[in-house]
């Protein structure tokens, strides 16, 4: 609360202003020139604390109206210098199931990513996992340490690229 009452609710609220040119001067910019805010929850003091939370929310309805979602936006390079840049939706948390989407409004799973997805470290999936198109993979070089039962990796170059599946005790090549 601001501590201010008011008989219309505060619908956007700006932080910062942007630079104008003054008089015909031309402004000096540098990389970062753009204000930026750090939202942090409170830092604790002493040994071994838990720092604070920040909590976002989207509004609340009433009754079977749906719950507000949370949308992050960011701009979009403009066409020139003097054009004001547009907000394009990237990030949808849905309120009424929590879904999130990426690159999508309407997210019809937990996530649901609209676009290419990168996982530069390992992608583990409990559950089945559905392919709708083309599945690629990429040969190692070394085996894996330490693999689960179950594991299938590809190895090879060129025209003798060879799946191999880990029974526990050895790797077998799956097809010949």
């Amino acid at each position: 609360s601001t501590g201010v009452a008011h008989a219309m609710p505060i619908t956007n609220v700006y932080f910062g202003s942007g630079k104008e040119r003054a008089n015909g001067e031309t402004p000096t910019y540098t990389d970062g020139d753009g204000v930026s805010y750090i939202i942090n929850g409170s830092g604790a003091r002493g040994s071994n604390f838990q720092g604070g939370h920040i909590t976002k929310a989207g509004g609340k309805g009433t009754g079977k109206g749906s719950a507000g979602d949370v949308v992050f936006s960011t701009s979009v390079t403009g066409s020139s210098g003097t054009t004001l840049q547009s907000l394009t939706n990237r990030v949808w948390v849905k309120g009424h199931t929590g879904f999130v989407g990426i690159g999508t409004s309407s997210p019809s799973a937990s996530l649901d990513v609209s676009g290419s997805g990168r996982f530069t470290g390992g992608l583990t999936v409990t559950g089945s996992a559905t392919i709708n198109d083309i599945l690629i993979l990429t040969p190692r070089t070394t085996t894996p340490n330490n693999p689960a039962s179950g594991s299938i990796i590809v190895s090879g170059s060129g025209a003798t690229i060879r799946p191999y599946f880990w029974d526990g005790n050895t790797w077998t090549q799956m097809f010949t």
